[in-house]
């Protein structure tokens, strides 16, 4: 009986181990998959950030050119 005690408990320290390397395996997918948001956000930031400034590398130029146009007129 003690043997089959021993054994028992074996068993359920075992099934908490795996229980243990189950949920820190699910954690690392989590992680991972939050890493490749991260890095889908990043990616769309920096695009925004680019398209910012070409539109306000744009509006500079025109109104360059509004402004060199009005001196012309004067």
């Amino acid at each position: 009986q003690r043997q089959m005690c021993i054994r028992d408990r074996q068993s359920a320290d075992e099934m908490l181990l795996q229980n243990r390397i189950d949920e820190t395996e699910n954690d690392l997918q989590t992680l991972r998959a939050e890493k490749r948001v991260l890095a889908l956000k990043r990616t769309q930031l920096e695009q925004n950030v680019e398209r910012a400034r070409k539109m306000a590398q744009e509006r500079a130029s025109e109104e360059l050119a509004a402004a060199e146009a009005g001196e012309g007129a004067e």
